[in-house]
């Protein structure tokens, strides 16, 4: 099957690395995958690992040379940028959207794909329409989930969203969304259950596994339980119910370190704790490191942590957790037990709750028979149904569904 995958921009956070895996799948089963990145600007880059071609994922374009004077914008590009900076959902949703044709027309003339997946663009959804390709609308979140925590929301928006979901929910084929909770927003907008697919997240078992090398950090840690998070430190990981969680706990516990790697606009909550004297020595920072670090410093936890998320979404970092064998803890919503079985494969807490999260993990550091018997669970869980070629068969059944040929 040849599959065009368009979208827009993507960051080097969860978004790149669910495609980065569920890509790699496709092709070891010998589909071949192009993927279309439209950047702010509309320009056309066209890569073969899930990244644009030549670059980095999240980069636009190239920055002046050293030296050479800035160019003045005219008065059109001055007062366009004045009035996207005012309406950023007419940006992102129509002028965006409309800029991207030509670049998807030439993808599709010279790639002749077998079906079509878009990414949030109704544009894409009417050309493969026009062109009679097959098209899947995949779909990871809800930008509603995410506003109530922090994430900009426009004035317009309110305008924009409904008129692209009015696209969509006419000439839209099949969405694949990635819990149920975003099928169930959209159906309760009006579009038919029927056109949906849940493609849960997957994860590479073979770099995430118990066996992988210890990050150098780990080599201070001896002796230690260590409690860790992996994140972007978003508004909505709500770290600050996780940090309320620790003084208590290092109290309670001196042996226990907190580990936390990554980096974000809520970082410098996490800088402020480890700076109090009161948990000297307990809270540790690593900041940003490459996602191909991750597994040995992972490797290095006791307890993972997902202190929060937005119902709608089903985080990379669970998976990973699971994968290399770590008792996981994460917030009790439908779509986080899809993966996560209380009791069984880890332990979930009531959401926005600091209490029960910190209940949760003095149960965790308080036996470690249950960490690893938690964590053995987790592990076989994520090899028997959660890899990324189980990803990519549903993927493909989704296709198939929608009219591509197998």
């Amino acid at each position: 099957m040849r599959i065009l995958y368009i979208a827009r921009v993507l960051d080097d956070a969860g978004s790149y690395f669910v495609l980065q895996g569920l890509f790699g799948a496709l092709r070891r089963r010998g589909d071949v995958v192009e993927f279309l990145n439209l950047d702010a600007r509309g320009v056309q880059s066209v890569g073969t690992d899930g990244a644009a071609a030549g670059s980095s994922p999240a980069r636009g374009p190239a920055p002046p040379a050293p030296g050479a004077p800035p160019k003045r914008p005219s008065l059109a590009q001055r007062l366009r940028r004045f009035f996207f900076e005012l309406a950023p959902a007419t940006k992102i949703l129509v002028w965006d959207g409309l800029r991207s044709i030509g670049p998807q027309l030439r993808a599709i003339r010279a790639f002749r794909p077998d079906l079509i997946v878009d990414r949030d663009n109704w544009v894409t959804v009417l050309l493969a329409r026009w062109k009679k390709i097959p098209c899947v609308s995949h779909w990871d979140g809800l930008f509603e989930a995410e506003a109530e925590y922090g994430r900009k929301k426009s004035w317009d928006f309110a305008l924009m969203l409904p008129l692209a979901r009015a696209v969509l929910r006419r000439f839209g084929k099949l969405f694949a969304v990635v819990t149920p909770a975003v099928r169930d927003h959209h159906v309760g907008l009006g579009f038919s259950p029927d056109r949906f697919t849940v493609l849960d997240n997957g994860v590479d078992v073979e770099r995430f596994r118990p066996e992988v090398a210890r990050h150098p950090v780990g080599d201070s840690l001896g002796g230690k339980v260590v409690v860790g998070f992996v994140g972007s430190f978003r508004p909505w990981h709500r770290v600050d119910e996780f940090l309320g969680a620790i003084p208590p706990i290092v109290r309670a516990h001196p042996e226990v370190v907190f580990l936390f790697v990554g980096s974000g606009p809520e970082y410098a909550k996490v800088e402020a704790l480890a700076a109090d004297p009161a948990c000297a020595g307990h809270v540790r920072l690593l900041g940003r490191l490459p996602h191909e670090e991750i597994p040995s410093v992972v490797a290095c936890f006791d307890v993972g942590v997902l202190p929060f998320t937005t119902y709608s979404c089903s985080p990379l970092k669970v998976y990973e957790y699971m994968a290399l064998g770590k008792a996981t803890v994460a917030p009790a919503y439908d779509s986080v037990q899809r993966v996560v079985e209380d009791g069984r494969d880890g332990l979930t807490f009531r959401p926005d709750d600091g209490a029960d999260l910190r209940r949760v993990l003095l149960r965790l550091i308080e036996d470690a028979p249950l960490r690893r018997a938690l964590g053995e669970a987790a592990r076989r869980k994520m090899v028997e149904r959660f890899t990324w070629d189980h990803c990519a068969q549903r993927f493909r059944d989704a296709c198939v569904a929608a009219g591509a040929r197998a």
